[in-house]
């Protein structure tokens, strides 16, 4: 079910701007694909970032640096939590979890341990 957000910023001068955000509700989510290291740290990735959760689902940190994630969606029902380290430095992953339950960026790390 997809629902919108609408959050209200202060944009300076007391001025606000709001921001639309489309957001699906909680449901079980099974990903496959691939970690690309960039070799960057978030600093170096993007400068203006707070933290990795600014590229929700398009980036994580592995060990302080930053990949990038090609993913796809596949259909199925119970939790999977896996990974493999390829020779060219790429990590294969696959996740499944109810992502009310926790987040992308959390269920690769799991699938990272």
């Amino acid at each position: 079910m997809l629902i919108s957000q609408i959050r209200i910023e202060r944009s300076g001068a007391g001025f606000f701007k709001s921001i639309k955000k489309e957001v699906f509700m909680s449901e079980t989510v099974h990903y496959k694909g691939k970690l690309r290291p960039t070799g960057k740290t978030l600093a170096e990735f993007d400068p203006n970032a707070d933290d990795i959760g600014d590229h929700y689902g398009d980036a994580v940190e592995v060990d302080g640096l930053v990949y990038t994630v090609e993913k796809e969606y596949v259909a199925g029902d119970e939790d999977i939590f896996r990974s493999s380290i390829n020779d060219d430095g790429t990590i294969n992953f696959e996740v499944k979890y109810y992502n009310g339950g926790c987040s992308f960026n959390e269920a690769v790390e799991e699938a990272l341990k």
